[in-house]
């Protein structure tokens, strides 16, 4: 009775052999198939394949239908092992072809997908980047409106003031300039003023649109707030109260627009006026 372990080792010759023969049919296929797609791709029958033939054959390899044409002339250096420009017979290796169009398959789709995330995080920054300098025009209508306080009426530049500071004066004119064509009619500050109100209750636009389209709408309104108690005070008969806007008025306007801009072009909300700030994010829910 034979032995377990001549058992074992006899086992072990027969699946040896069978490995051996298994390997030996499967290269004497690779080999079978390496000839046939050879003849396939060199359509000359020179006997060597040109970067030409590879690009007109290379997407009618099976696992290369997505490949692109224009891979063929870095597959041929890849498999070209004497440099001659030409693949021979001995070069020519269909599996290791496959596998290097997928691997330049996968960077080329590794390369797409990166470039669809830098072109969708350019076009993000790009439209914070507007939403940022859109909020910042809200402010034209206090700005712009309040500029014939008294403390800052046509009269200013007839002062020293234009002289000394020429860069601010020649803005003051540009603002004023802008006032003109903007608000042509008596009603245009009104439906500015709606706008920004109705903006400030869109739930659709970007919050920081929002709240500052309503913080800008009440700091228009609270600069008619001197004007509107001294109106008050004189109809009722106390006719040395009467006062209106005022260069401390005016300059605590600018204050808030330059804090309200400054903070904005930073991507930062500014809610931090007095009242101001506390009303508009009371408003918007910000």
């Amino acid at each position: 009775m034979m032995s377990l372990e001549k058992q074992a080792h006899m086992l072990n010759k027969e699946l040896a052999l069978a490995a051996a023969a298994k390997d030996a049919e499967m290269d004497h296929q690779r080999s079978l198939d390496r000839d046939q797609w050879f003849q396939v791709f060199n359509t000359n029958q020179s006997g060597r394949i040109s970067v030409v033939e590879i690009q007109n054959k290379l997407q009618q390899l099976p696992g290369c239908e997505g490949a692109d044409p224009a891979w063929a002339h870095e597959l041929l250096l890849k498999f070209d092992a004497d440099g001659d420009g030409r693949l021979r017979p001995q070069e020519f290796d269909p599996q290791a072809l496959r596998r290097s169009v997928w691997l330049m398959m996968e960077r080329e789709r590794r390369r797409v997908k990166c470039e669809k995330q830098t072109h969708s995080e350019r076009m993000e920054n790009l439209i914070t980047s507007g939403v940022r300098v859109c909020a910042c025009f809200a402010y034209l209508l206090p700005v712009l409106t309040h500029l014939d306080a008294p403390a800052t009426g046509e009269g200013m530049l007839q002062t020293m003031w234009a002289a000394d500071y020429p860069i601010l004066a020649q803005s003051f004119v540009a603002l004023k300039d802008l006032d003109a064509f903007l608000f042509q009619v008596w009603w245009a500050r009104l439906v500015a003023f709606h706008a920004l109100v109705f903006l400030s209750s869109w739930q659709k636009i970007p919050p920081l649109l929002r709240f500052n389209a309503l913080q800008a709408a009440i700091l228009h309104l609270l600069c008619y707030v001197p004007s509107a108690i001294g109106m008050l005070l004189v109809s009722l008969g106390f006719s040395g109260c009467y006062f209106s806007e005022g260069v401390v008025l005016f300059n605590f306007l600018m204050l808030c627009v330059i804090y309200a801009v400054s903070f904005n072009l930073l991507g930062l909300t500014p809610d931090a006026i007095p009242l101001v700030s506390s009303l508009a994010r009371r408003g918007t829910a910000v």
